[in-house]
């Protein structure tokens, strides 16, 4: 048995730390290692004093576990709230970046058209045609200004504008609220600005031409499509209306 030698409470041969106040039993010499009783208080192989030797309870290590526990638990709690927080604001930002371009995205109020592409542009034209926006406008002063005839407020317009080299394309879609409107708007205005008078899948469509100028105006339903092309310059245009009909074809959703 091993007594302690600070309560002298017996503890079995293998105990390294008392059972009832923790001191610890293997009193070992600092100096030689010896292994001396616990109750010695002298070395007894160097005679080295073993009264200074400040003696670790065992408890104190187990007591300050429960402490670090607690410290990482509080930690990864602040830590899932940053997360939270920082998660939570860029959510915002992109719904703030996103609602601009929710704007744009109009095609959906557009009934029986599509918009044209470069893509199909170029394979029509021939070039290298980009967008120069803007895509949409429902703004009929604008649309007005681009037609130069009077448009009411009461419309949905689509716009599209492009551009190659010293050429322009300007792409406008109508939506008017009934067959009568479109169908006035469509004579007025070629009754104001004279042209040839065909008809483009049995749709009524006059053409515009210049020198500098192509224009097509053809309404179907309550809808009018006016697609125009222009040199920057005024030299002679190198497209011919046929090709502006084919872009009305694509538009065009049957």
């Amino acid at each position: 048995m091993k007594f302690c030698p600070r309560c002298g409470t017996a503890n079995l041969d293998i105990a390294n730390y008392c059972k009832k106040c923790g001191t610890y039993l293997n009193n070992i010499c600092p100096r030689c290692s010896y292994p001396n009783k616990p109750e010695a208080n002298f070395c007894a192989k160097c005679g080295y004093s073993l009264k200074t030797r400040q003696l670790i309870p065992a408890m104190q290590t187990i007591v300050q576990q429960p402490t670090r526990r607690v410290t990482t638990i509080q930690s990864r709690k602040e830590e899932k709230k940053k997360l939270i927080i920082i998660s939570a604001i860029a959510i915002a930002i992109i719904l703030i970046l996103l609602i601009p371009l929710s704007n744009i995205n109009v095609h959906d109020e557009v009934i029986g058209v599509q918009p044209l592409t470069t893509y199909e542009i170029d394979n029509i034209l021939g070039g290298n045609w980009v967008t120069l926006g803007p895509e949409y406008t429902s703004d009929a002063i604008q649309i007005s200004s681009i037609m130069h005839f009077p448009l009411s407020q009461n419309i949905t317009a689509y716009y599209q504008f492009f551009g190659f080299s010293d050429y322009n394309l300007v792409v406008l879609y109508i939506n008017f609220s009934s067959n009568k409107l479109a169908k006035a708007f469509y004579l007025n205005y070629t009754e104001k600005y004279h042209g040839v008078q065909t008809t483009l899948n049995t749709y009524p469509l006059t053409i515009l031409q210049s020198t500098n100028i192509i224009a097509e105006i053809t309404e179907f339903g309550p809808y009018i499509i006016y697609i125009e092309v222009y040199s920057l310059h005024g030299e002679q245009l190198n497209y011919t209306t046929t090709q502006i009909e084919k872009l009305i074809n694509y538009m065009e959703i049957t």
